[in-house]
């Protein structure tokens, strides 16, 4: 930003910008505090320049952004998400958010990456870079590591991740993604297909793959059975909720049961038989079932 080109005088740089560029170091123009009580986005889009382009900071940039901050506390959020989401997927994240773990620890003040010492963050993170291009995926990732930090279990985990999120001001769909991935990371690993059918109606197909690419990398998962019947229910088009079942409500109607909350209840249980396999996913055979039971 502090260079300028014309066909009649050429590079201008009055900063000797492309001495830094031809070494590979980004710095702030002038003063970096100035810099940066001027706008505070500029310490998260430092790091995002450094980790796309894979660059060092310079020394006086480098000490200013760990002394000032906290300054991103008075910066929109949604701001912040923009600029977070670029630089988790690029591939120098991992070397410099290990180095400015405190700058993550103010985004996201009670995951205790401030806790992480450099080569600790590295070996946690090495992988990131092996999951899909999706930043909720690795923010997953991310808040993975902080539950070993923290010690975190169970639903206080899945608390933090929620509350974590949700401070950025994303939308639902994010927050619901990063919570049921939390909530999966937290439960007991399937061991049937029928348990996994219940865990697609429950969390969706899509959110426990997600689950799977965060998994992969992490030791103490173990998702190959779980990916296994997941292949099962896709090539086989097994029906895990409601709207796979092959009656409707219109069917129910049609056979005189008429009450909102009785065809709620009927094809609940409808689905019940059809995921514990107890009967086949055929409009014949449930309504004759329903009819005979009713």
């Amino acid at each position: 930003n502090a260079m300028a080109y014309s066909d009649k005088t050429g590079i201008i740089d009055l900063f000797d910008g492309q001495k830094d560029l031809k070494h590979s170091i980004l710095a702030c123009v002038g003063n970096p505090e100035k810099r940066f009580n001027e706008d505070a986005l500029r310490i998260i889009r430092a790091l995002r320049f450094a980790s796309v382009y894979k660059l060092s900071i310079d020394a006086k940039t480098s000490d200013a952004i760990h002394n000032f901050k906290d300054l991103l506390n008075d910066i929109s959020v949604e701001r912040i998400w923009v600029e977070l989401q670029k630089a988790i997927l690029s591939p120098g994240f991992c070397n410099v958010f290990s180095i400015y773990n405190d700058v993550l620890s103010v985004i996201f003040p009670s995951m205790g990456y401030d806790k992480i010492v450099v080569n600790e963050f590295i070996n946690y993170t090495k992988n990131i870079d092996a999951l899909p291009k999706d930043p909720v995926i690795r923010l997953s990732y991310l808040f993975y590591w902080a539950k070993i930090t923290l010690n975190s279990e169970g639903k206080h985990y899945c608390d933090l991740c929620r509350k974590s999120i949700t401070r950025l001001k994303v939308d639902k769909k994010t927050i619901n993604k990063i919570t049921t991935i939390a909530i999966l990371q937290t439960s007991p690993s399937p061991t049937s297909l029928i348990d996994v059918r219940w865990m697609v109606n429950k969390y969706g197909y899509t959110n426990i793959i997600d689950f799977i690419s965060v998994s992969k990398y992490i030791p103490e998962y173990n998702t190959e059975l779980l990916q296994k019947y997941l292949n099962e229910i896709r090539d086989k088009r097994l029906c895990c909720s409601l709207k796979e079942l092959a009656i409707s409500g219109n069917d129910l109607i049609s056979n005189n049961i008429s009450s909102g909350t009785e065809i709620g209840r009927v094809l609940n249980n409808a689905l019940k038989y059809v995921i514990e396999e107890k009967l086949d996913n055929d409009k014949k055979t449930l309504l004759n079932f329903i009819i005979n039971n009713n």
